[in-house]
């Protein structure tokens, strides 16, 4: 998933060649066979859709997904303004019914929920419509309420760190700007070159998604020397210097497909 999502958006394209995506991710080192069987998990997750041109097949992310995709191409935002309230997920779901129980886990996850104990989700800014959008209707015996979360102030920042487990997340950030500010040092500029996208994705896919595991909370919630915003930044700067000879590559290869 990390990687497709990925492509999309070193390429900045809407919409890219099946046969592309799976060439491309033959690059990065999946087979024909599991790039489809990737293919087939995120449009039955609702993160991939399809649209026939003759005998070609042409994919877009759609979902929370594309909504994600959409943000790290966009301006970094200012957190949240907070009253200091956590919007709640509160959900029970019986053990026959645990695809939507996965699902509602997934789904919570991707659009900024954390779990800070079994059953009930938190998050700092009301997602709950887009959540139950996305779910459908909840299965006989389950069920799915949205409240809001009053704790003490001194209990606020251990909930958050739980929820999110902002620790070894901390932790994660920091080894990948390591390596992105080891990149940024080297003086020549890479060649339009497969191994340049290969490295490209090495450095910041794993970055970009463990970003994405970033909350976005207020500072009052945040770790001290919180290291999303400097990994964020020299992301940026790193775009900026290999964008252009990724694109130019990209571009060349789906131009052969007719793209």
């Amino acid at each position: 998933m990390g990687l497709v999502a990925f492509l999309f958006g070193v390429s900045g394209r809407d919409e890219l060649p099946g046969a592309l995506l799976v060439e491309l991710l033959g690059e990065l080192g999946l087979t024909p066979a599991a790039a489809r069987q990737l293919f087939a998990r995120m449009r039955d997750r609702g993160q991939l859709a399809g649209r026939r041109e003759g005998r070609r097949t042409h994919h877009r992310l759609v979902g929370a997904i594309a909504a994600q995709v959409a943000a790290v191409r966009a301006p970094p935002r200012s957190p949240p303004a907070w009253d200091g309230r956590f919007h709640a997920v509160l959900h029970h779901v019986p053990e026959r019914e645990r695809a939507f129980r996965d699902r509602l886990r997934r789904v919570a996850g991707l659009l900024g929920y954390g779990s800070v104990q079994p059953g009930v989700l938190i998050a700092v800014a009301d997602r709950g419509a887009d959540l139950d959008a996305a779910l459908g209707p909840v299965p006989a015996g389950a069920a799915v309420r949205h409240a809001r979360l009053v704790l003490a102030d001194d209990d606020l920042a251990g909930a958050a760190a739980t929820a999110w487990d902002l620790g070894a997340l901390a932790d994660d950030l920091r080894v990948h700007h390591v390596a992105v500010r080891a990149a940024l040092a080297e003086t020549d500029d890479p060649p339009a070159t497969a191994d340049t996208l290969r490295r490209l994705a090495a450095l910041t896919n794993r970055a970009t998604v463990d970003l994405l595991r970033d909350p976005g909370l207020p500072p009052a919630l945040r770790p001290p020397g919180w290291p999303a915003d400097a990994l964020r930044a020299d992301l940026g700067a790193l775009a900026v210097r290999w964008s252009s000879p990724v694109r130019t590559y990209l571009d060349a290869r789906a131009a052969a497909h007719g793209a």
